[in-house]
Order: structure tokens, then sequence, then C-alpha cells
């Protein structure tokens, strides 16, 4: 309790580590410091979903949950993730590796997604977001969230709640997705936004999109 910084390969290829526990405390994590980890079972975090959304991880291996089995928040794990209207931002790597989170529900307060906030979250098979990209203003895929080289083969709905734009080739290759819902004042669709998503089966637009 009371630590805020974990250094640069602070634990790195420790391979004897099962379980980490970290305390509300922690603002930033170095790069790699939980790299090369290969037994970790779980990692406990002792703050709110809140406080978890501003860390700072410099790198994917800074992040406890890139190899760890299991993650939880005061001892419980997340399986909807609802993101608390408080939060403004969502840190790179944050909900890295997640695969117990099955829905999200991010509020239109949000003002940032960063890059890889949900890398790897193999299991999501919906998500609820204002706009698509790292901010309302700077458009772009949705699998810039979870991996631009991931397939995605979970998700099947994605609901847009706040966004006027729809960038060009935004769901390309989401081929497990079943659902999309746009906002009512969304007022433009890029050209071959849904481009091979292959098992679309219900996509509400609302009038005047062009």
């Amino acid at each position: 309790e009371g630590t805020t910084l974990i250094n640069n390969y602070a634990f790195y290829g420790i391979t004897s580590i099962r379980t980490i526990t970290l305390p509300k405390s922690i603002e930033d994590i170095g790069e790699d410091a939980f790299g090369g980890l290969p037994n970790l079972e779980c990692v406990n975090y002792l703050g709110t979903i809140e406080s978890w959304c501003k860390i700072n991880f410099i790198s994917e291996l800074s992040n406890p949950n890139n190899c760890a089995k299991k993650f939880l928040i005061n001892n419980e794990e997340i399986i909807d993730l609802v993101i608390p209207e408080s939060v403004e931002k969502i840190n790179f790597y944050a909900f890295l590796n997640v695969k117990s989170i099955q829905t999200i529900k991010i509020p239109d307060t949000i003002k940032i997604i960063e890059t890889c906030a949900f890398k790897r979250c193999s299991s999501v098979t919906s998500i609820t977001i204002p706009f698509i990209g790292r901010s309302i203003n700077e458009s772009n895929y949705l699998k810039i969230l979870f991996d631009s080289n991931e397939k995605l083969n979970s998700l099947k709905e994605v609901i847009v709640t706040k966004c006027e734009d729809i960038p060009s080739y935004c769901f390309r290759n989401c081929q497990s997705l079943e659902k999309v819902k746009l906002p009512s004042n969304l007022k433009k669709i890029g050209s071959y936004a849904f481009i091979d998503c292959t098992s679309l089966q219900e996509l509400v637009i609302p009038e005047n999109v062009t």
C-alpha cells in the first residue's frame, strides 16, 4: 500500500510467481515489468475499475495480465465490464488478455480509448461504445481496440451510441459480427464499412444517413 510505481523489468522472468496482488495506489508500471511469467495464475487488484483504467502501462508486458490466467478486482472476476461514467480515458493495454470478460459497456462520457485497451479479450460477445476509434474526433477501425491482427471470433454485437461518423472499413473482417446498432445522430457511413462481415444479420441504420 502506498506504492505508486513499479520499475522497468521489476519482476521480469521470475518464473516462480503464481499470484500477484496490486495495491490501489499503483499509477505507473514500467517497461516489461511483468514479462516472462509463464506460471502466473491470478492477478488481484485492490482498487476499482475507475482507478485501473488510469494505470499507465509502459508496454504490453507491463500489465501482469499479459500472461495471467485470471484477473480479479477486489477478489471478483470481471464478466460484464461496465466502465463508470467518471472515467474519461481507458489507457493502453488496460484490459489486456482478460478472457473472463463477455460484455463491455462504455459510457458516452468517455473521451479517449487507447489502442489495444482490450487486446486479446477473446471472450467478448457484445460491446456498447460511444464511438469507434481512439476518440470521437479520431474515428478508426473497431479492431484497433482489440488489436488490429485479431479475428474477433467471439464478437457478435456492437452498439454505437454517440458518434456522427462511421469511417470506411470500420468493421472490416469482423466475421462473427451478427448485429450492429448505430446512433440516432449518425450522419455518415464510410465506404466498405461492413466489408467481409459475413455473419451480419441485423444492421440498424437511422434515417438521413449518407
